[in-house]
């Protein structure tokens, strides 16, 4: 997400591929990971925090115009608001590098439909397709999802841009 530009200039003719999530699924995710890892085994946020303490210098020194909350500072210990901000942040600089990315996919679609998924991004990218569709179908396996709440107000225009068609208005 964050280092598009930096890929494509060492890798000029490579092909990048975007995979998104929707910002519930993230949110849940990292919340529960938190719980999980509270002991410091694996913190997601970085030794002593470094991870959250990069992501909100990076928010307070250039990116103004972000829709994370204002708020948010170097104390902020939720994980569900850190994980909104980390989205919102990572969506943002994906969508400033989208012409860079020769795609992009919707884990959420990869997931109900691997084959379908796989197939047309090994066509756009003119990939051979059947080891890679059938490894990743394989690998994909059974939709493992719980369904996602409304997505707030700060979410939908993001998830516009991603892809999402409807981001439930």
């Amino acid at each position: 997400t964050y280092r598009v530009p930096f890929l494509r200039a060492l890798f000029p003719d490579a092909k990048i591929v975007a995979i998104v999530r929707e910002p519930g699924a993230v949110i849940r995710s990292i919340v529960e990971y938190s719980k999980v890892m509270a002991d410091d085994r694996g913190n997601w946020w970085g030794v002593n925090d470094t991870k959250w303490h990069h992501m909100v210098r990076q928010l307070i020194d250039g990116a103004t115009d972000s829709a994370v909350d204002p708020t948010i500072s170097q104390s902020t210990t939720d994980p569900a608001l850190r994980a909104e901000a980390e989205w919102i942040l990572g969506a943002e600089h994906l969508l400033a590098a989208k012409d860079q990315l020769d795609g992009i996919i919707r884990f959420e679609e990869l997931l109900a439909q691997p084959r379908t998924v796989l197939t047309e991004l090994c066509n756009s990218l003119e990939l051979e397709t059947s080891r890679i569709v059938d490894y990743g179908t394989d690998v994909v396996g059974t939709p493992k999802m719980k369904s996602s709440p409304e997505p707030a107000p700060i979410f939908r225009e993001l998830m516009a841009q991603l892809g999402y068609e409807s981001a439930r208005s």
